[in-house]
């Protein structure tokens, strides 16, 4: 007998520290507010700056003509704000043509304009980094990269690139 109320001294005991157990109360819910959106990147401004040194050398490689279609419907594609199929488009010029540095750059572009812009800042370097680093799209390679900075909220390497960008403006050699 002895060894049952021994039992159910531990059973009492067991329920009573479990009713004295309580939960805490739930913390009251925190505001969060989400991060602000980096504004859109106009690209086509982008374009314009680059363009608009013209007296500088320019290197331009052949492109082939399944190259030249594909990057002229992307550019249709991306006019329309159809950024995905643009971005489709450019990378099937890319497997044709893997080292062309004008189609990295024009990627580049339609990520920042997606606003994915550490891809944007890879893809642009890797465009800078194939091509002749001189002329429009030498420019276009640092304007991009400014732009990710800025957009990233690093104004100093922002300035930096975009003084990159005048270093591409190289004086065409004379002509006889």
């Amino acid at each position: 007998m002895s060894r049952n109320w021994r039992w159910l001294i531990v059973m009492v005991g067991g329920l009573a520290g479990c009713t004295l157990i309580q939960p805490s109360p739930a913390p009251p819910p925190v505001a969060v507010e989400p991060p602000p959106a980096a504004p859109a990147v106009d690209t086509a401004s982008i374009v314009r700056e680059a363009q608009s040194r013209p007296e500088s050398l320019e290197v331009a490689p052949l492109e082939s003509p399944a190259i030249a279609l594909l990057v002229e419907q992307s550019d249709t594609a991306v006019a329309a704000n159809q950024l995905a199929q643009g971005s489709i488009l450019i990378e099937r010029a890319l497997r044709i043509e893997p080292y062309n540095p004008r189609l990295w750059q024009r990627l580049a572009e339609i990520r920042l304009a997606q606003q994915r812009y550490i891809e944007a800042e890879e893809m642009a370097m890797r465009s800078y980094g194939q091509s002749a680093q001189v002329g429009e799209w030498c420019r276009r390679n640092w304007l991009t990269l400014r732009e990710t900075r800025r957009a990233l909220g690093d104004p100093t390497e922002s300035e930096k690139a975009a003084l990159r960008a005048e270093e591409c403006v190289l004086a065409p050699p004379p002509r006889y």
